[in-house]
């Protein structure tokens, strides 16, 4: 809420999961959020991958080279 103190009704954020935005951080945001995608880059192509709000940073874990700690 300091961040983003007001906000519009349909908001998209493309964060770098564990670097801009963390787990902590996303489960505040989580009640509010409906829809959620990972965006998987590959050398010469990229996916994109729908997920369920809760289960997104499960998913990820699961994706060799998403991000890296």
């Amino acid at each position: 809420t300091e961040f983003y103190p007001s906000i519009s009704n349909q908001v998209i954020l493309f964060p770098l999961l564990e670097k801009e935005l963390t787990k902590k951080e996303y489960d505040l945001l989580l009640p509010n959020v409906s829809q959620t995608f990972i965006i998987e880059n590959n050398d010469n192509s990229s996916k994109i991958t729908e997920c369920k709000p809760n289960e997104l940073f499960n998913l990820i874990e699961s994706i060799n080279n998403v991000y890296t700690y």
